[in-house]
Formats: C-alpha cells, structure tokens, sequence
C-alpha cells in the first residue's frame, strides 16, 4: 500500500510539473509576442519619422 501511495504521490507532482511548463511556455510567447509587436511599432515610427523629415 505504501508504493501504491509513492506512485500516486509521483504522478501527481508530475502533472503539476508540466502544467507549470506549459503556464511557462505561454508567458513566454505573450511576451515574444510583445516584443515583435514593440518592434515594429518602433520600425513603423522611424520610418514614418524619416520620411516626414
């Protein structure tokens, strides 16, 4: 009964394991997103700032 408890035990840290990682993963892509967005706002902004001079 004790190694029943152990695996049970195992598999649900593992579970909130990957669910972390994927927690993870997407706030990495919101924030890879932001970066591409920020990025072309500010080529946008250069352009349009070059051309009105």
């Amino acid at each position: 009964m004790k190694f029943f408890k152990k695996v049970i035990r195992v598999r649900k840290s593992e579970k909130r394991g990957s669910f972390v990682q994927v927690a993870n993963s997407k706030v990495v892509f919101y924030m890879h997103l932001q970066l591409i967005k920020d990025n072309i706002l500010s080529v946008v902004i250069c352009y349009t700032y070059r051309r009105s001079m």
